[in-house]
């Protein structure tokens, strides 16, 4: 299986890789770490809830939520929207 990463649609700028994903049960892509320095966290606090808004760091559209230690062997889940996103070839393998 050919590894790859996840781009903006929009920008085809790279986010995760899929390398770092994993199965959550929650039915949204999980991955553990988005690819360095390329996306923004903000607080959210909208719906009564207390959530980590994460958001591409190169357009600014909302991409989905970190869950702190709700990941594989208490690591973080990065639960992403899939419509914004493309599978893409790693050029590194």
């Amino acid at each position: 299986m050919v590894a790859k990463v996840m781009c903006l649609a929009k920008s085809g700028v790279p986010l995760f890789d899929t390398r770092d994903r994993f199965k959550s049960g929650t039915g949204w892509l999980s991955f553990t770490h988005p690819i360095k320095d390329s996306v923004t966290m903000h607080e959210d606090n909208s719906y009564g809830m207390q959530r980590i808004e994460i958001k591409s760091k190169s357009t600014g559209i909302h991409l989905g939520h970190l869950f702190p230690g709700e990941g594989p062997k208490g690591e973080d889940r990065y639960c992403i929207n899939a419509t914004v996103l493309d599978f893409v070839a790693r050029k590194d393998t």
